[in-house]
């Protein structure tokens, strides 16, 4: 058996990134708020793009198998830090359901502010 390897996200690999997105996270809530359309799937595609080309405490790793290396079988999104690298998501995509994406996101941010306060911490996404 191979083991499997990290290594650091390429502009190529932003697509798989979506697509494993979905497989991996199709579930209702997520799909009311990110729906499987090529709008939302372009937009996700923006958003790691954009953090992988300009965002430098923004960092983008992913698993692969040796033997099937352009298969993406994991990823990961490090904010090194969360306080000065700025927005975590543009505008909601307009398909998306801003609402819900509001209260989930903007809760998740309230309660690692009430945990962490104001010390330096890092973010998986």
């Amino acid at each position: 058996m191979t083991a499997l390897v990290i290594q650091p996200v390429t502009i190529n690999d932003v697509p798989a990134l979506s697509e494993l997105w979905y497989t991996a996270f199709s579930i209702p809530v997520n799909l009311r708020m990110f729906p499987d359309t090529p709008g939302v799937r372009a937009w996700w595609d923006e958003i790691n793009r954009r953090d992988l080309l300009y965002n430098p405490l923004r960092k983008l790793f992913k698993v692969v198998d040796p033997t099937t290396p352009d298969f993406v079988v994991a990823y990961a999104k490090w904010d090194l830090d969360p306080s000065e690298s700025g927005e975590r998501f543009p505008l909601w995509h307009k398909e998306s359901d801003h609402e819900t994406c509001e209260r989930l996101f903007t809760g998740l941010s309230e309660e690692r502010k009430k945990l962490l306060g104001d010390r330096k911490h890092y973010c998986k996404d």
